[in-house]
């Protein structure tokens, strides 16, 4: 499940947790970023605050922390203390805070997922959406702020893209794919059955093999020097001649979601077009699977080596890049594996799944 997918009101009872502040005496605007799919440190803002010192923060601190997404939570009285006149209502207040906050985001690139209002943060308080006027009621903070952690993963601390991005680190010594073309050329169409099985056996073997040992065979499995015309070289190639073998290819992955290892593991070994081309399945696989930080490193990884190339998007990033910004659900990104499935059949792999 990805964040798209969070009802507005869970995420909004669960800032008492995200910000460790009271909400049912505390007011302000609430800027709920997100990062590859974790929610990260936001940002509290008091309803006194300049709305052009608002955009200035929110600009940032975006600018610094790699921010794709973000929430909008207005959290404001509507009426004004009896027998006080002359001033405007905490609800108004926070409306310039909150157009100043959507146009400063708006205008950098990050996209607004949700925006709501209410006037406290409790059990059964009255919210309504900013856009459409929609309305409900929040459910328990302290149930909502354990459910958010259990979808997202984190709330906090952050994810460690560190971590995740070694796993991007490209090979010092890659492979030419050109080294797969005279094998091409001999018998295409056994180029591609054959390279694709291979692709499925060692899926397969690395997705059943005992954890120890895993970082020891996937080595063995894809080590670019273990062979004559390594399987990444020749999937490369094939990748650059082939369309039906980037469907199957997420077809494969359905074997398990180790896939994204392997496939990992082989994008490393690889550099411009080729890398990208691999790279992209990773992210789809990583995205069917609800591995948001991963995918969203997956396509960075995946850019920078289209720029590195000095060439264009291909056709399934660009439109992984577009569905990312729109938030895809994790089962439209399953659907391109399983219309792969189709593909890897016609291949003769036979999936069983």
């Amino acid at each position: 499940m990805n964040l798209k997918t969070v009802v507005m009101a869970d995420l909004a009872a669960a800032a008492p947790s995200i910000f460790k502040l009271d909400f049912t005496t505390v007011g302000g605007l609430l800027v709920i970023y997100a990062r590859g799919g974790i929610i990260v440190p936001s940002q509290h803002f008091d309803l006194t605050d300049d709305p052009r010192k608002v955009a200035r923060a929110i600009a940032r601190y975006v600018t610094g922390n790699e921010i794709d997404s973000a929430y909008l939570v207005l959290v404001a009285e509507t009426g004004i203390p009896f027998g006080v006149t002359g001033v405007e209502s905490p609800f108004t207040a926070g409306l310039s805070l909150h157009r100043s906050a959507l146009d400063q985001l708006s205008g950098i690139g990050i996209r607004v997922r949700g925006q709501i209002h209410v006037e406290q943060i409790s059990r059964g308080a009255r919210w309504r959406d900013l856009t459409t006027s929609f309305a409900g009621t929040l459910p328990d903070p302290e149930t909502s702020a354990a459910a958010l952690a259990g979808i997202l993963g984190s709330v906090t601390p952050l994810v460690d893209l560190g971590f995740i991005r070694a796993h991007f680190a490209p090979d010092p010594d890659p492979v030419d794919p050109i080294t797969a073309e005279l094998e091409a050329r001999t018998d295409p169409e056994a180029f591609a059955v054959v390279t694709l099985r291979e692709l499925s056996r060692r899926v397969g073997a690395y997705a059943t093999t005992n954890p120890d040992e895993r970082e020891e065979m996937l080595a063995a499995l894809v080590d670019a020097r273990g062979t004559t015309v390594p399987l990444s070289a020749r999937l490369a190639y094939l990748l650059r001649i082939s369309d039906p073998a980037h469907a199957a290819m997420l077809g494969i992955s359905l074997i398990d979601p180790a896939a994204a290892t392997v496939y990992t593991e082989i994008a490393n070994q690889l550099t411009g077009i080729d890398r990208a081309h691999v790279l992209t399945a990773v992210a789809i696989v990583h995205y069917a699977n609800e591995n948001g930080a991963h995918a969203h490193e997956a396509l960075r990884f995946a850019d920078l080596a289209v720029s590195e190339a000095r060439t264009e998007r291909p056709p399934l990033l660009r439109m992984m890049w577009e569905a990312y910004a729109v938030g895809i659900e994790s089962d439209q990104a399953k659907f391109l594996l399983y219309t792969g499935k189709s593909t890897a059949e016609q291949f003769g792999i036979d999936l069983y799944v």
